[in-house]
């Protein structure tokens, strides 16, 4: 936990104190405990990727919650079809009375493809919503090497697939919608290249994605690494560009790619936009669409 030093506000003299140290119940060797973590509030999930149950090396996650200032364990999770060294528990992320967990090892049906698990906490025990696999269903993509969750929106990482070469990388976007959690969008650098690895690392928050590509040459120098920002308009996670392909930020948000010749103007001035113009009144007469430049 985090104590105040002296002068509230100040966070510069704050002090870390160690709280507890969790241990799982059913502790064995080379189980890999505290692989991944993730806390939100009063609940925190450890995974246990490589712990044996069903199978050997299936996994399993760790659930704790806080209660009076202690933290007690609450669950055990692993997979509805645990199979030999899915790892399940590989990645781990929490938000709400959400849990997202990833097996990248899993090997459904394609060797080490990966999946990811997706629970939902109702009145104390947590329940599986859906499994996920992803689109590209390749042998050897990772999926579910790393997660994040925000809200309805859930990315998962594969940095073994193989799109521009072995080991380009992908991330999958999912929405939860009216008929449960489908994937949106699959994600892949506009310079993928083999080997870059993107989509190792992932952070989510609101309308912003930040991809690592730990292996990336693109800075002269040999698996020197990048990372990429991607910005959410409606339809999934876009590169802003002219529609006539132009490569700077287009000024009215045009979210088609490079090159298209799409979207409301292009690096000209030419295209046309669309507004709406009213009061709040719901009346049916009571705004108007306006079209402007259209030719």
């Amino acid at each position: 936990i985090c104590a105040d030093g002296g002068t509230p506000d100040d966070p510069c003299d704050d002090l870390w104190i160690l709280q507890d140290e969790l241990y799982p119940s059913t502790c064995e060797g080379v189980a890999e405990f505290g692989t991944s973590v993730a806390v939100r509030g009063d609940r925190i999930a450890i995974g246990a990727p490589f712990e044996d149950g069903p199978a050997s090396d299936c996994g399993a996650v760790y659930m704790y919650e806080r209660a009076a200032g202690l933290w007690s364990e609450t669950a055990k999770l692993i997979a509805a079809d645990p199979g030999v060294g899915d790892a399940f528990g590989a990645a781990v992320c929490l938000d709400g009375d959400r849990l997202v967990v990833g097996a990248c090892f899993d090997d459904d049906p394609e060797v080490d493809r990966g999946s990811a698990y997706v629970f939902q906490q109702v009145a104390g025990p947590w329940f599986l919503e859906r499994k996920l696999t992803g689109s590209s269903g390749q042998a050897g993509n990772l999926f579910g090497f790393n997660v994040d969750l925000d809200g309805d929106l859930l990315v998962i990482g594969g940095h073994g697939a193989d799109d521009a070469g072995a080991g380009t990388g992908a991330a999958h976007l999912f929405v939860n919608g009216e008929v449960g959690w489908v994937e949106e969008q699959r994600i892949t650098p506009p310079d993928a290249a083999a080997g870059d690895e993107f989509g190792v690392g992932l952070a989510l928050h609101g309308a912003r994605l930040l991809a690592g590509s730990q292996r990336d040459d693109d800075n002269s120098l040999n698996t020197s690494g990048s990372a990429y920002a991607f910005a959410l308009s409606y339809g999934g996670f876009k590169r802003f560009g002219f529609g006539d392909g132009v490569s700077v930020a287009c000024p009215c948000g045009n979210d088609s790619m490079p090159g298209l010749e799409q979207g409301c103007r292009n690096s000209l001035g030419r295209g046309g936009s669309l507004s709406v113009a009213g009061s709040d009144n719901a009346a049916a007469d009571d705004f108007q669409v306006i079209g402007c430049n259209l030719l």
